[in-house]
């Protein structure tokens, strides 16, 4: 025997809006049954792509091949995509030695023309607290807007981390990308341009 139901009946008995096309359900058949496909869990990610900072546990992106000497050294003059996935792309440059004191990094966030939502910069010691200065832009306050962090030898530089995050759903200020170790850095500025966001 077969039944129609239409999303009209279903949304009065539901107490659901809207209507739609007649569906044609055949009840002599069986059900079938199939396992639900789930996105994976936070909890499943490979330990190995997230930080090391406590304050900073989403994936890990990594400072451009070829651009930190083995002995800790900066190459200058490289520039190009530090992220780039399906969702965003951030453009990076860097200053040379000597543009802000010795001990300091300095951090410039900007978002180009065509980037509305909030996007942010939050910098975490080694020990996971943030840092209380945060860089973040939205609708036309695009940037360039920059901080500086006093990095000190005693506070082991390798373990601070700088976290990239963006307005998600609802608007909701969501963590997305992790970028670790400042050792390189102190004494430049770091230049980070959002150029595409596709959520």
């Amino acid at each position: 025997m077969k039944t129609h139901v239409t999303v009209a009946s279903l949304s009065l008995m539901f107490g659901l809006v809207g209507c739609g096309p007649e569906v044609e359900v055949d009840s002599t058949q069986a059900p079938t049954t199939q396992e639900p496909v789930s996105a994976p869990a936070a909890e499943e990610l490979d330990t190995a792509t997230q930080a090391i900072n406590p304050g900073c546990r989403d994936p890990q992106v990594y400072w451009p091949y070829g651009v930190i000497n083995s002995n800790g050294t900066v190459n200058n003059g490289w520039a190009g995509n530090l992220i780039q996935s399906s969702e965003d792309r951030v453009f990076f440059s860097y200053s040379g030695a000597g543009v802000a004191p010795s001990n300091v990094v300095r951090i410039t966030l900007t978002a180009a023309a065509n980037i509305t939502w909030w996007k942010g910069i939050e910098v975490f010691r080694p020990d996971g607290s943030r840092h209380p200065s945060v860089l973040e832009t939205h609708n036309s306050g695009r940037g360039p807007y920059t901080m500086d962090i006093v990095v000190n030898n005693t506070d082991s530089p390798n373990l601070w981390a700088i976290k990239f995050l963006k307005g998600k759903l609802f608007g909701i200020h969501t963590g997305m990308y992790c970028l670790e170790d400042l050792s390189a850095w102190r004494g430049r500025n770091l230049y980070f341009t959002w150029t595409y966001d596709a959520s």
